[in-house]
């Protein structure tokens, strides 16, 4: 199964509805994309030497949105070394303070993932309060 742009596109408007101008916060970059489970991401935050946050987290050198941009390059290296022909769905969401990676299962669902705390979130009502939606934090950029 992959998804196509045009789905990516739908699925993040569907789950990110609450988002004011989210039209203008949302880059799908890719032409296609191939689902990922959540415990594919989850094994990977995981395991990798440099998202254990005791060993290598230091504000604004090696921090959230490191952490963000550092998973999405090593799952698109792990599908190149595989030689996929299409990225994994796994992009990151900016806010104001804090940097996130979300993911697109097979289902069409999203998972919230804060790399930096390893902990997640499924239920798309949740992810205002996931993200710490409110006043002086608000949501910037969503980039798959």
């Amino acid at each position: 199964m992959k998804f196509n742009k045009q789905n990516i596109q739908s699925i993040i408007i569907r789950n990110f509805n609450w988002v004011k101008n989210l039209k203008n916060k949302v880059y799908v970059v890719d032409n296609g994309y191939i689902p990922l489970s959540r415990t594919f991401v989850l094994n990977t935050i995981k395991y990798d030497e440099w998202l254990k946050r005791d060993i290598s987290y230091i504000p604004d050198v090696f921090d959230c949105d490191d952490y963000a941009m550092y998973l999405k390059c090593k799952i698109s290296k792990m599908f190149v070394n595989e030689q996929q022909k299409l990225p994994g769905a796994l992009g990151f969401i900016i806010t104001t303070k804090h940097a996130f990676n979300f993911s697109v299962d097979n289902r069409g669902s999203v998972v919230i993932y804060d790399t930096v705390k390893t902990r997640l979130e499924t239920n798309p009502k949740m992810f205002p309060i996931f993200l710490e939606i409110k006043p002086g934090n608000n949501l910037k950029l969503i980039y798959i």
